[in-house]
């Protein structure tokens, strides 16, 4: 038997017996988010799929991943600039997601004057929020994406409550 017949025949039985390949979820994704936990306001993100987990057999079991964006912090009266990393365990589309979401807020000083020729500045320019994140994430076949969320707000030594609704297109 020639070589190429070979390799056509192992070509084929590698075929027939490779596990079906199981949809997962699109890599990209840009989401609205409404007091969201990565804007504390409103704001746009990007969200991108690194890494799948799939079992022995090819299902599905999560996915980790990662997000960027921009927004207005409505916390300090900013703009913001959050990232996250999410671990999203689930399958078929619906996923309970855990991570860890960040947001710089960045800002003009505001000026303090003691109605003489002195003056402060109040408040400082910028700020770093740690977020804990823990949600519901449903991303259907179509793309649509919808993500409800908790990510209270740990500022210095102070914890406050805060979630919020993400929608978007994943592609």
């Amino acid at each position: 038997m020639p070589i190429s017949s070979r390799l056509l025949v192992l070509a084929f039985a590698g075929l027939s017996f490779a596990a079906p390949a199981q949809p997962g979820p699109r890599r990209n994704a840009v989401t609205f988010d409404v007091a969201g936990g990565l804007t504390i306001g409103v704001g746009v993100n990007y969200h991108r799929v690194l890494l799948n987990f799939r079992t022995r057999d090819g299902s599905e079991t999560g996915f980790l991943s990662g997000q960027v964006g921009a927004g207005l912090n409505a916390w300090v009266g900013s703009f913001a600039l959050p990232h996250g990393l999410s671990l999203n365990l689930g399958n078929r589309g619906n996923y309970f997601e855990v991570g860890y979401t960040a947001s710089y807020a960045t800002r003009a000083p505001s000026v303090k004057t003691d109605g003489g020729c002195g003056c402060a500045l109040s408040d400082p320019p910028s700020r770093y929020y740690a977020m804990p994140l823990l949600g519901y994430r449903r991303q259907a076949p179509r793309g649509f994406l919808f993500r409800l969320h908790l990510s209270p707000v740990i500022d210095r030594s102070e914890f406050y409550p805060w979630g919020g609704v993400s929608v978007g297109k994943a592609f």
